[in-house]
């Protein structure tokens, strides 16, 4: 039985994992919705393994769903992406906020290498045997 989803509901995870939830939620099969879209069986299975970086590809999988045009997150924030490179003013202070995102990011990861860094690595000690071999052989002597 194919459950519908409500128009109004939009994924908040990457294109894969809404994809996957999608086949789960909906019921249909990877080659119906591969003939819906447009692509080959092939194809719908890589994207269920690797993603997809065309946006036009994402509105056809949806369609092909029946669910909105937008419902995958990378179609919405895709219009997003183009304002910002078309908007000096805005690039830069997405840039600005970002840089320091990214300046506390990267003082997290070297004080956690600093200190993996300090650590001295466990030292392999031997176990020692059981019984020592002079004991082994007096014992079948």
């Amino acid at each position: 039985m194919k459950t519908l989803i409500n128009q109004d509901v939009l994924s908040k995870k990457d294109f894969r994992e809404a994809l996957y939830d999608l086949f789960e939620t909906m019921g249909f099969s990877k080659s119906e919705i591969a003939r819906r879209a447009g692509v080959s069986p092939q194809r719908m299975f890589q994207y269920l393994e690797d993603g997809c970086n065309s946006i036009a590809a994402m509105v056809k999988v949806a369609s092909a769903f029946g669910v909105r045009p937008d419902y995958f997150k990378e179609v919405r924030s895709d219009p997003l992406l183009n304002v910002i490179k078309e908007d000096r003013d805005i690039y830069d202070k997405v840039i600005e906020k970002m840089s320091a995102d990214v300046v506390q990011w990267y003082k997290l990861i070297l004080t956690k290498t600093e200190k993996t860094a300090n650590e001295k690595p466990p030292r392999y000690t031997r176990k020692p045997p059981q019984t020592s071999r002079k004991k082994i052989i007096a014992t079948v002597a």
